[in-house]
């Protein structure tokens, strides 16, 4: 049983890897309220020194365009 597990966790892990790499994640991100150190270590990625866009991942402002929600701060009932 043990081997058909890990098995299966391949399997996943080569399919995830074979849908990212056809397909570009686009990410959106909301503050709700942090301390801009989270804002900053975020959005430093898309400088050229870490470069997140030579993977695909690229950072776009609408959120019904964008595949993944980055959320820095607390998130509470007010933040909605």
């Amino acid at each position: 049983m043990n081997i058909n597990n890990e098995q299966l966790w391949v399997r996943v892990a080569k399919k995830v890897r074979a849908w990212a790499r056809l397909n570009s994640i686009w990410a959106v991100h909301f503050n709700s309220g942090s301390c801009n150190g989270c804002d900053i270590e975020i959005l430093a990625t898309l400088t050229p020194r870490y470069d997140v866009e030579r993977f695909g991942i690229k950072l776009e402002g609408s959120p019904r365009h964008a595949d993944v929600l980055i959320v820095t701060g607390p998130v509470t009932r007010q933040a909605r």
